[in-house]
């Protein structure tokens, strides 16, 4: 074998090797997982009564495709760390819609990910339909929520939510929680 024909049949080799391990154009990568956060509740079709436990449930509707979902999860990992500490009567939980799609379009009714809704008594009360990228909203939405559905005080999100609000975003907008109710 010349020296010609090793090169030829390793540029061969290379090029067929890269050929095998490239995806299909149309082929869609697999999402990298959203992270599990010791403070977020896993929820599924099976375990969806833990709501009717006697605390309000912030849940969270999650497909592991969406893109919203993914950035927003540290969000939500922030508000369920901060809320333990001081809000115990309040859990925060998701469910992925992926793996329970017929519970969330038939029971649930979820028509986007991500959607937040709000449980008391294992029945839907509310449905947060401002932005979830802003910390301070979402933190204030709940802890109002839950002091109107409990009957009492909960810490509000200037005493017990991080500065700084949404990610990269140091704009303390104010928040008005009597226009989320329906």
């Amino acid at each position: 074998m010349t020296m010609h024909s090793v090169v030829t049949l390793k540029l061969l080799l290379l090029i067929c090797l890269a050929a095998a391990s490239a995806q299909h154009p149309h082929a869609s990568p697999k999402p990298d997982k959203i992270p599990a956060s010791s403070n977020v509740t896993e929820l599924n079709e099976y375990t969806f009564s833990q709501t009717a436990d006697g605390r309000v449930w912030f849940v969270e509707f999650y497909a592991e495709f969406c893109r919203n979902c993914r950035r927003i999860a540290g969000h939500v990992s922030m508000l369920a760390d901060n809320l333990t500490a001081t809000a115990p009567h309040i859990a925060v939980a998701r469910l992925n819609c992926e793996e329970a799609e017929r519970f969330c379009n038939d029971d649930i009714r979820i028509s986007r990910t991500p959607e937040f809704k709000v449980y008391f008594g294992g029945k839907h009360a509310i449905t947060y339909r401002s932005d979830f990228y802003f910390f301070d909203m979402m933190h204030e939405f709940i802890t109002s929520t839950a002091a109107n559905i409990l009957g009492y005080e909960l810490p509000s999100a200037a005493a017990a939510a991080p500065a700084g609000g949404a990610a990269g975003d140091d704009d303390d907008d104010e928040y008005d929680a009597a226009a989320m109710v329906l």
